[in-house]
């Protein structure tokens, strides 16, 4: 399927099932689509983070702020990530802007 949203829903899955390379595909066609749905940025963000594929990974996160600023679990996907690649600084940074938007977000996380 061409849809970023079903692409994306699959790599997820492959990476759930331990199939990295399959999920790299799959994401790297989503990735060929218009980017215009701020959840599906993040959730590809998420994909290309558990890939170690730091600079896409946050271009996503990035692409996904700039389209909805409001949306605090795309600040804290975007913290997590940063925590992996050792950026420490932007993790605190979005971190705190996710719990300004969401203060109970701490409590699901």
């Amino acid at each position: 399927p061409d849809q970023i949203e079903v692409l994306t829903h699959l790599a997820r899955c492959h990476l759930a099932c331990g199939q990295p390379e399959a999920a790299r595909a799959l994401a790297t066609r989503a990735l060929s689509l218009p980017r215009d749905n701020p959840v599906v940025l993040d959730s590809l963000g998420v994909v290309m983070t558990r890939l170690d594929e730091q600079a896409l990974a946050m271009e996503l996160f990035d692409q996904a702020v700039a389209l909805d600023a409001g949306q605090a679990s795309i600040y804290f996907n975007r913290g997590l990530a940063q925590k992996q690649f050792g950026l420490v600084g932007g993790a605190e940074r979005d971190f705190e802007s996710c719990l300004a938007l969401a203060p109970a977000h701490a409590n699901r996380a």
